[in-house]
């Protein structure tokens, strides 16, 4: 597979609106004249303010389908605190178990927490999401409307907790049939998102942190794949063609900035094999050759795909490859991938 991609992260914006009245554009010369007259006054530096408590979470529902099959959705919260009390933000659930590889769905999640003890909390969720992939005329996800209220009970331990509870997934939209009630596990972080107030817009800006989500690159990408030997459509059918794929990633670069982490997302975009969506984390390690914007080296992905008629058994895909990116003098970085993917559980 290769992926060509477009880093915009540090794209520059211009710092005031233009100005198009000949008269406003005199008086603006003049009141810069006068200043520079007067000596220039130094731009205070802003520093990030506004902290609120933050979390990342991750649980495990196993599910019972209508046909008796057994399998478990893996979700992926991550939510800021709008008060002491409740939280809210993106989250996103996929299979995990079975042979429903491709069934996902993208909402938000809203959190209500309790404090019982200093080091335990009890969590009432409820998550709303849409999506789809995986069906037929026994199992199927309806319009796509996905609800999961969830009531668990957490244990502390530092900045992580884990806790186990009851939660009940349903696509109750249109002719949806899946759903059920069980055991439900849990493990996440707190953390911080710090951000600027939005009256502070416009001036120079200082943090001691990474702000906002904690992300260094948001990247968009583009790509292709050609099928293997072996890898099957659900039906048995080899796949032979090329699939187009598009999406993007985000990036947190650690070290001396030759190290990342991160979270990428694409979808099929030609081929015929519409429907196929893939979720991945993704780490790698890249060095400099004959200079520090030129930089090769490699990347371990691994997550969650399927949908669009292909066998990717219980969802799980794994990925390596070599990398290249070049961080361009005018802010934006390209790179290029090449990889391996599998469906370890599958015949993809």
């Amino acid at each position: 597979m290769l992926r060509s991609v477009l880093n915009a992260s540090n794209a520059p914006f211009p710092s005031r609106p233009l100005l198009l009245c000949s008269a406003l554009l005199a008086a603006h010369v003049q009141a810069q004249a006068q200043a520079q007259a007067q000596g220039p006054a130094p731009s205070p530096v802003i520093t990030a303010t506004d902290s609120r408590p933050a979390a990342f979470e991750l649980n495990w529902s196993p599910v019972k389908m209508p046909t008796g099959q057994k399998t478990a959705f893996l979700g992926a919260h991550y939510m800021v605190a709008v008060n002491e009390d409740w939280g809210l933000g993106p989250a996103a659930y996929g299979a995990a178990k079975g042979e429903f590889g491709g069934l996902f769905t993208v909402g938000f999640n809203v959190q209500r927490r309790f404090r019982i003890t200093p080091e335990v909390h009890l969590a009432a969720s409820l998550y709303a999401g849409a999506g789809g992939g995986v069906s037929s005329d026994k199992v199927r996800a309806g319009g796509g409307l996905m609800l999961r209220p969830e009531l668990s009970l957490r244990g502390e331990f530092g900045n992580w907790y884990a806790g186990v509870g009851v939660s009940h997934i349903t696509f109750p939209n249109g002719n949806g049939n899946i759903k059920d009630t069980g055991v439900a596990f849990t493990i996440g972080r707190m953390d911080r998102f710090l951000s600027f107030n939005p009256s502070d817009s416009g001036s120079p800006g200082r943090a001691g942190d990474r702000t906002g989500m904690g992300f260094d690159e948001i990247a968009l990408s583009a790509g292709v794949e050609k099928p293997r030997t072996g890898s099957r459509t659900r039906g048995g059918v080899p796949l032979t063609g090329r699939k187009g794929k598009a999406g993007g990633d985000l990036r947190q670069y650690f070290g001396d900035g030759s190290s990342w982490w991160g979270l990428e997302a694409s979808g099929a975009a030609s081929g015929g094999h519409d429907g196929y969506m893939e979720i991945l984390a993704n780490a790698g390690q890249d060095w400099g050759i004959g200079s520090e914007r030129l930089r090769i080296g490699g990347q371990l992905s691994f997550g969650l795909g399927g949908g669009g008629d292909m066998d990717t058994g219980n969802g799980w895909l794994v990925r390596v490859g070599p990398t290249l990116r070049w961080i361009t003098p005018w802010g934006p970085t390209l790179r290029l991938d090449a990889g391996y993917m599998k469906a370890p559980w599958g015949n993809y």
